[in-house]
């Protein structure tokens, strides 16, 4: 429980009690492998080592860990290098170092958690290092990865506020439209069952620091006693007093361990009904933040993202929110800034279909028409010249429609719609000419 709750120096004491007190038991073996773990999340590269080597010691039949750990003990070597480098006084490579620290932890150790504290150590000591933009960003991502979605987007808007320079910028700024975009998907979707999955999670981990809080605290009354007798010279009652602290304080933390194991079984349920409750308004609100975070995305300088960005919040205009009108006005900005690109390909030929759809018969020809101009080799450039004739049709410009049928016919004489467009000529020569 320690270990899950980040709390490295409470789970490798925990540990060492399992490996003292129970010498032959079934979890010393877990035990001392999760001392070294924990180990490297406090950057005690050496111990680390160490804790492998004793592993690799005791437990020489276990082949697949003991060849794992002397791989981690080769890899601890390279973050103790990095590690000198950063504490070299004057060190100008030093920001340098730190990063690769973080860039191994995260690749070669497999351990995301700590590749973050490690980033951060980048952006915070050096914050106006080349890498720093990198580092916070790698937080950002690596957060989103782990699930941690709010604190993913809080240093991914860093990116963005911090480095608006910074070819990363944009991207950042994606990720968290994506994120928010995901997460009304799942809101969407979401049954009561997981919902009070996601909500335990949340609850336990309020839970265990409102413990560990109140430990932590008698902890500190406890030593504040012992010290104050111990420095009046009255030993032996601080010797009483120790043995009775000891026993009052495993039952005051049994007590408050029961009590927020309760509260946190009330609190899942009360999170699960607001959020099945009020779950369209929190779909709602998801997609708007995610269409800011793209608007801010399209307006960084320079951004490769912004045509990507564009047509991410029309299409959440258009088939999630509904509004026509500002899917339309951020479909003719994609034209208008990034034309020749299938991004504004794209954007072209919804303009038009949403034309047609409204019965805005006129504005969608001359939509296709611009659509058929500029993207001749497109697939739908086919389906664009047959909308036309149909469009001309809708209009009553039937000479037009019989044209526009023909070229269909001559560009197109391969295509799935030759047959219906010479029925339509015929139907238009036999009964509208």
């Amino acid at each position: 429980i320690h270990q899950t709750n980040e709390a490295w120096e409470d789970a490798i004491a925990a540990y060492r009690r399992v490996i003292d007190e129970f010498e032959n038991g079934q979890w010393v073996k877990d035990a001392k492998w999760a001392i070294a773990e924990c180990t490297i999340n406090l950057s005690r590269w050496q111990e680390a080592s160490e804790a492998y080597r004793n592993y690799v010691e005791a437990y020489q039949d276990d082949k697949d860990k003991v060849t794992e750990a002397n791989r981690r003990i080769e890899v601890l070597k390279d973050l103790a290098r990095y590690q000198a480098l950063v504490d070299e006084e004057g060190q100008r490579k030093a920001f340098d170092a730190q990063y690769q620290i973080a860039t191994i932890v995260s690749s070669q150790l497999s351990n995301p958690v700590k590749a973050i504290i490690e980033y951060r150590k980048v952006v915070s000591d050096w914050p106006q290092s080349h890498l720093a933009d990198d580092a916070l960003h790698a937080v950002g991502s690596t957060y989103l990865a782990l699930g941690e979605t709010e604190k993913a987007r809080e240093a991914l808007l860093e990116v963005g506020e911090k480095y608006p320079a910074s070819p990363l910028a944009d991207d950042a700024l994606f990720l968290v439209g994506k994120s928010y975009e995901e997460e009304a998907d799942k809101l969407a979707t979401v049954t009561r069952a997981q919902s009070i999955e996601q909500a335990k999670d949340i609850a336990q981990r309020f839970a265990y620091e409102q413990v560990q809080l109140g430990r932590r605290k008698q902890e500190q009354v406890r030593r504040d006693n012992v010290a104050s007798l111990k420095k009046a010279g009255k030993a032996k009652l601080a010797e009483a007093e120790e043995a009775f602290q000891a026993a009052n304080t495993m039952l005051v933390n049994e007590a408050n361990v029961r009590l927020f194991v309760q509260q946190a079984g009330q609190q899942a349920e009360a999170w699960t009904a607001t959020q099945l409750a009020d779950r369209q308004d929190k779909i709602n609100a998801a997609l708007r933040r995610a269409v800011d975070a793209y608007t801010k995305t399209s307006k960084v300088a320079g951004a490769d993202k912004a045509d990507d960005a564009l047509l991410q919040m029309a299409t959440i205009y258009d088939q999630r929110l509904k509004d026509s009108q500002a899917a339309m006005t951020t479909w003719l900005e994609i034209v208008r800034q990034f034309s020749g690109t299938s991004v504004a390909e794209d954007a072209s030929w919804r303009i038009a279909q949403t034309y047609e759809r409204r019965q805005k018969y006129a504005d969608a020809v001359t939509a296709y028409e611009a659509f058929l101009r500029n993207y001749r080799r497109s697939p739908n450039a086919g389906q664009a010249q047959f909308a036309i004739a149909e469009n001309y049709e809708h209009l009553g410009e039937w000479v037009k429609a019989m044209d526009s049928y023909t070229n269909y016919i001559t560009n197109f004489p391969e295509g799935p719609l030759v047959n219906k467009a010479k029925g339509q000529i015929n139907w238009i020569k036999t009964y509208r000419l």
